[in-house]
């Protein structure tokens, strides 16, 4: 869901689904696996784009386009790829948002 819409301007502003894993919990303790991290209750988290991601996007996309060649241009001039990526946060607040590195 991180890469869902990253190479096109016309994206939903955010998605939503339960994970039975904190995921996010997980990102943050990089050495422990992720079957660490299963909960019981679900968790439902938010895949979204943040202000500056929108405006960036609509820039990017705007000046150079959608195509397959544009998105080469977009990527090989993009100083950090992961700044395309969505964020994601927990609806239930368990942490911050987060952008996967």
């Amino acid at each position: 869901m991180k890469l869902n819409g990253i190479f096109t301007l016309d994206t939903k502003a955010s998605l939503c689904d339960n994970f039975h894993y904190d995921v996010l919990g997980w990102l943050l303790e990089k050495d422990k696996k992720l079957q660490d991290f299963q909960v019981k209750e679900p968790i439902e988290f938010e895949f979204h784009f943040s202000k500056e991601q929108r405006e960036l996007r609509k820039d990017l996309f705007t000046r150079y386009g959608e195509d397959a060649s544009s998105i080469a241009k977009i990527l090989a001039r993009v100083s950090k790829v992961v700044n395309l990526f969505s964020q994601v946060r927990s609806l239930q607040r368990r942490h911050k948002s987060l952008t996967y590195t």
